[in-house]
């Protein structure tokens, strides 16, 4: 028995240090055809309206990398070239951001998109040839060390597919009076440490200060927040929040991503950048933290996510009966559609609410 389990481990391990070699039907199996989406949209809404209270009444569907699971930024390969996922290993080369939006807007106005962002350190090539960027769109932590971050096309690549580009884009085409945009703060494992937090809070401040642009400048016509902050850091979450002028801090929405729970799921979770077990200090943080609005989740990476979240829905209004509940949110890549349906619907008795769920759109 020992034996195998050392196999078995051998085997994730090879397949985590060259995720780009893992096909595509284990990196996505449950990703979805733009032609079966509205079907896919459907079967899922059916569970969160079997799972919810009748006063839920709108499901959120958010395209997961701006709705993109081929063309969307995953990293630079050693050309330099910014690549999506694909059949070739690290070649499918990526679209431009602009691009990506208008496709997912034109399959799904209401469509929430969702992006990822990274700040490049100061002293980095980058920051002297853009000294006016921001952050940066990609998916997988930029390791901005190697010489491929150097690559003059690549570094074109991020400027000319920033955060900022994304959002002025959005704003100038009104499609945030439809949709929401969901920006990640995606947090490197040197910053989970207590003797980076000073670093954390600069990038943060930093964020907010390029993100308060917007929420102060374009407004829904129906008053809903357009702007939802995730992260799998609830410090980084935190330091946004309060880096915010305080009329602003309640014209975002802002989400915790969990990480995972087991040794397997350990294995596969930080895959592309470091991603933190679900603990007592992000527990604490659900209960007791009011501005926190909603809560993302793989059923993968939380199995028993049913007795999880019935807990801290009873906690959370324990601890303050004036809270709201936060909403929770799935994925539905990591199992087919039916397979995950079903471990959706096998619970009895759910005490939480599903507002939302993300899907890997395939075109």
């Amino acid at each position: 028995m020992k034996n195998v389990n050392l196999v078995l481990l051998l085997f994730s391990m090879s397949l985590i240090s060259s995720c780009g070699l893992v096909k595509e039907q284990i990196i996505s199996p449950g990703r979805v055809s733009k032609g079966n989406l509205d079907k896919h949209y459907k079967a899922f809404k059916k569970v969160c309206d079997t799972v919810n209270n009748p006063t839920i009444k709108e499901i959120e569907m958010i395209g997961h990398g701006a709705g993109s699971w081929r063309y969307y930024p995953m990293g630079i390969n050693k050309n330099g070239v910014a690549y999506g996922n694909g059949y070739s290993n690290k070649k499918t080369p990526a679209l431009g951001i602009k691009k990506l939006i208008d496709i997912s807007i034109s399959i799904n106005s209401k469509m929430a998109i969702e992006l990822d962002a990274h700040l490049a350190h100061e002293n980095h090539l980058i920051k002297s040839i853009y000294p006016n960027d921001g952050a940066y769109i990609l998916h997988d932590e930029p390791q901005w060390k190697r010489k491929r971050f150097t690559n003059i096309n690549a570094l074109k690549y991020l400027h000319e597919n920033s955060l900022a580009v994304a959002l002025k884009h959005i704003a100038n085409k009104d499609y945030y009076q439809n949709c929401k945009v969901y920006v990640e703060i995606k947090v490197p494992k040197k910053y989970y440490n207590s003797n980076e937090k000073e670093e954390l809070l600069k990038l943060c401040e930093k964020l907010s200060k390029e993100l308060g642009y917007y929420s102060k400048t374009y407004k829904r016509l129906d008053g809903k927040n357009w702007l939802s902050i995730t992260s799998f850091s609830h410090t980084a979450l935190t330091y946004f929040h309060d880096s915010l002028e305080p009329e602003l801090q309640k014209q975002f929405d802002y989400t915790l991503i969990l990480g995972y729970k087991g040794f397997w799921n350990s294995l596969f979770a930080s895959c592309k950048g470091y991603v933190p077990r679900f603990n007592e200090n992000i527990l604490n943080f659900m209960i007791k933290t009011e501005w926190l609005n909603s809560v993302w989740f793989s059923a993968q990476g939380i199995k028993n996510y049913h007795n999880e979240f019935n807990k801290i829905t009873k906690s959370r209004r324990t601890h303050d009966s004036n809270f709201k509940d936060l909403i929770f949110s799935f994925s539905t890549y990591q199992y087919s559609e039916r397979k995950m349906v079903r471990k959706l619907l096998r619970h009895k008795n759910p005490e939480y609410s599903f507002g939302s769920f993300m899907v890997d759109v395939d075109y």
